[in-house]
């Protein structure tokens, strides 16, 4: 199975993701003397803009399980346990982010309420992708078993966390003033520790996976836009500043792109394997030994030339073809000279057939097959001419035992315009007769269903 996490990245890949990430940084460098700039009240930008970031981590979360399911790789179970994280906590944020639905904040949310939610957001999500690194540098199949609980288990650790800040309220610990300005304990501790260890989650990912995959390069993208949230957030020093607005959009892109690059990744491996299917396909129908047709592909080859015939009124023909006393060579000079006695016989008959709509299988065994479509009777019976005379010139010995001095072919050949209700072995079985006539009548000739061509003599 593809894992999405061992997809290599590219030039174009990396290109994208440094232009990003040096965008990320320099708009919070360019940001940084004006930061703290007090902007307008939009008090519909938190619902519009959160809304749909919650929507972008849960079908990112959906699809880093989904390819779990079927790769059952572990690190793709963490990271999409990560993006379930943040979708749940960040949606506890906006709900009790005052002015968003609610002056104080939906559910009965205290004024410390969502601080203290944005907080748990930022750590859990980093510290699951943590959990991911471990995992992408020490598989442990055991892991798989216990896959499902543990994403179940972040789950409820994010719901319990809202819950936990709603029951608390204004107990918790102030994060903000009542003006939005952040207090002492948010500005020099909780905010600096956010940034510090989004930092240290960046160089980790870096050193473990040199971001080798498309997964960690866009994971560290992500990395680097909470980063800049906690920084923003940080020098905007309260809400509704340039830093705050520019923090929150930063993490909200970063999480929409990566999304993105997920889609895009997930379709080209499925335009990857449906390449790999088509090929398969090819091969299934292909003999491995000569590398025409086999029996299969001719089965579904005839069907549809017969239909055309009766479609269009025109006629078809089908070339039966036998190496003559194929089993006295095999048992003169063993199986791998027999194996590339059928080669070159194949790629000799192969040579004749001129038209791109002109048909070669392996019929079974030392026998082989040739359908030829608008090909009348005089046209099908040159064709085989020229293929009995193109192995008999191959000049391969034959067997000391035998009667014939080199490889040659029986060939049967049979024309006919075809009716909409004529079935398949109608067209076939005359051709095998005929080739019974040639084999009967003394080998290496042609013979049409009802006359015979004149051959070079047999050897002896």
């Amino acid at each position: 199975m593809i894992d999405l996490t061992h997809w290599k990245a590219n030039k174009g890949h990396r290109r994208a993701a440094e232009i990003f990430a040096v965008s990320l940084i320099v708009v919070a460098a360019v940001i940084t003397p004006f930061a703290s700039t007090q902007l307008p009240v939009a008090l519909p930008f938190m619902p519009a803009v959160f809304s749909a970031a919650v929507v972008a981590e849960l079908i990112t979360a959906f699809l880093l399980f989904s390819q779990f399911r079927t790769t059952r790789s572990a690190p793709l179970a963490y990271l999409g346990a990560a993006y379930a994280y943040a979708a749940i906590t960040m949606l506890g944020y906006l709900l009790t982010y005052p002015g968003a639905f609610a002056e104080d904040g939906l559910l009965g949310a205290g004024a410390q309420t969502s601080g203290w939610i944005w907080l748990c957001w930022h750590l859990g999500f980093l510290a699951l992708v943590l959990r991911y690194l471990q995992s992408r540098t020490k598989f442990d199949l055991a892991e798989n078993l216990h896959i499902s609980r543990f994403a179940t288990t972040v789950v409820g650790v994010a719901v319990a966390i809202v819950v936990a800040a709603l029951v608390m309220g204004n107990n918790l610990p102030a994060n903000t003033t009542a003006s939005g300005q952040m207090t002492p304990l948010w500005r020099y501790l909780l905010g600096p520790a956010i940034f510090a260890l989004a930092l240290a989650a960046l160089v980790m990912l870096v050193r473990l996976t040199r971001l080798l995959s498309v997964v960690d390069l866009w994971v560290a993208v992500a990395v680097i836009a909470i980063a800049g949230d906690a920084y923003l957030t940080l020098v905007g020093a309260g809400r509704y500043t340039l830093g705050w607005y520019a923090a929150r959009l930063e993490v909200i892109v970063a999480g929409f792109l990566v999304l993105t690059i997920f889609l895009y990744q997930i379709d080209h491996m499925y335009r990857e394997l449906a390449l790999v299917t088509e090929r398969l396909s090819e091969q299934a129908l292909i003999d491995g030994l000569t590398e025409v047709s086999n029996r299969r592909a001719f089965d579904q080859h005839i069907k549809s030339v017969v239909s055309m015939s009766a479609r269009r009124k025109a006629p078809m023909a089908v070339i039966m073809m036998d190496i003559d006393r194929f089993k006295l060579y095999n048992d003169a000079f063993g199986h791998l000279a027999g194996d590339e006695c059928l080669r070159r016989v194949a790629a000799s008959v192969r040579s004749q057939l001129k038209r791109p709509s002109d048909f070669l299988a392996r019929y079974g065994g030392e026998e082989f097959v040739a359908v030829l479509a608008d090909v009348d009777r005089a046209g099908a019976l040159t064709v085989a001419e020229k293929i009995r005379v193109a192995v008999e010139d191959e000049g391969l010995s034959h067997a000391p035992e035998s009667e014939i001095a080199c490889v040659t072919l029986s060939i049967g050949v049979h024309s006919v315009t075809t009716e909409p209700t004529t079935p398949v072995s109608s067209v076939i079985e005359p051709a095998d007769h005929a080739l019974y006539l040639s084999k009967r009548n003394g080998r290496n000739r042609v013979t049409m269903t009802d006359a015979a061509v004149p051959s070079a003599a047999v050897s002896s």
